[in-house]
């Protein structure tokens, strides 16, 4: 399976991709974004432990620029739940949005998924205007600590049935 797109290709994780997802969490886990998720994982032992199960579990996909072939960051497709992490320089530029309904296309037209859901915190206001492009709806809210060291933020639940 390979989607391709004007700009993009979005493909299943290879573990040929184990250095440049290792770049795209710690480019993560250095964004302003960080306090919006649980940890990720950085460390090269780690990833390489993690990859091979990623690309076994058939739940992640890159996201890859169609001029350099460059991984830019990685959708996840974990039952309905949709995920997505892209890479700072990367970001407010449409890729997250041609990546997401590219992938959610796709499984709607060849798995007959028609119901899909996501979870963001309301605070992270990039994620969240993502969705509702993406035509889901808050369903309803509640507070998650994704750090011990942060407090807890209120997080949509989100849903889009196509």
């Amino acid at each position: 399976m390979k989607i391709i797109t004007d700009r993009l290709t979005v493909r299943p994780l290879s573990v040929k991709d184990r250095a440049a997802m290792q770049a795209v969490l710690i480019d993560f886990e250095n964004s302003d974004m960080f306090m919006y998720d649980y940890k990720a994982p950085t460390d090269s032992n780690t990833i390489s432990t993690l990859i091979p199960l990623w690309v076994k579990s058939s739940r992640y996909y890159t996201i890859c620029l169609n001029c350099t072939g460059e991984i830019i960051g990685f959708l996840s497709m974990v039952g309905d739940e949709l995920g997505f992490t892209m890479k700072s320089a990367h970001k407010r530029q449409g890729y997250g949005y041609e990546a997401a309904h590219a992938l959610l296309s796709y499984l709607s037209r060849r798995r007959s998924m028609n119901r899909f859901t996501a979870q963001a915190a309301l605070e992270n206001t990039r994620s969240v205007k993502l969705l509702k492009k993406l035509g889901f709806t808050v369903q309803s809210t509640e507070y998650v600590q994704f750090r011990e060291s942060m407090p807890s933020v209120e997080c949509g639940n989100f849903l889009l049935e196509l």
